[in-house]
């Protein structure tokens, strides 16, 4: 399963890019998208 956009993918796919969001790696435990109000001053 991709961390961010929640896409499921088979096992073999561990460790490959995400074709949804191209930016994260399928099977990678992440935190989450984390924004920060100090990024729109």
């Amino acid at each position: 399963k991709c961390p961010l956009s929640g896409a499921a993918y088979l096992p073999e796919y561990k460790g490959q890019l995400c074709r949804v969001t191209k930016a994260t790696e399928i099977g990678k435990e992440s935190l989450g998208l984390r924004i920060s109000m100090s990024q729109f001053r």
